[in-house]
């Protein structure tokens, strides 16, 4: 592959990346998986097959999908993108019942970091 061939694939990622987030009502698969957690329990239930909550006053490990959650601290170990939060704070004012989420992350990537780790592959 020349260096014109790949600098011309990740022009159309980029483009097709950009084209994506500029959507308003796009969700990110980390603001998808708060949806899931944040939902409340139906008569269904929700999908969260596998997923243990550690309550602190017990001591002990409970099944996720019976819990009403409001509250969320969503940590990324690695990189996190400012592009996430916003699009998790975007997600957070379209409830129709008050959700609150903190974000955090072990490192903020700006484009040009997230484009430099990806020459390093």
């Amino acid at each position: 592959l020349s260096t014109k061939g790949l600098s011309d694939q990740l022009w159309k990622a980029g483009t097709s990346i950009k084209s994506a987030f500029a959507q308003k009502d796009v969700i990110l698969p980390l603001t998808r998986l708060v949806d899931a957690v944040l939902q409340d329990p139906g008569p269904k239930g929700r999908n969260l097959d596998g997923l243990l909550c550690y309550d602190p006053r017990t001591g002990s490990l409970m099944d996720a999908s019976a819990l009403r959650f409001s509250h969320a601290i969503v940590f990324v170990v690695g990189g996190g993108t400012y592009t996430e939060y916003q699009n998790l704070k975007q997600w957070e004012k379209g409830q129709a019942t008050p959700k609150a989420t903190v974000y955090g992350c072990t490192e903020l990537l700006a484009p040009l970091d997230m484009l430099q780790q990806l020459a390093y592959l």
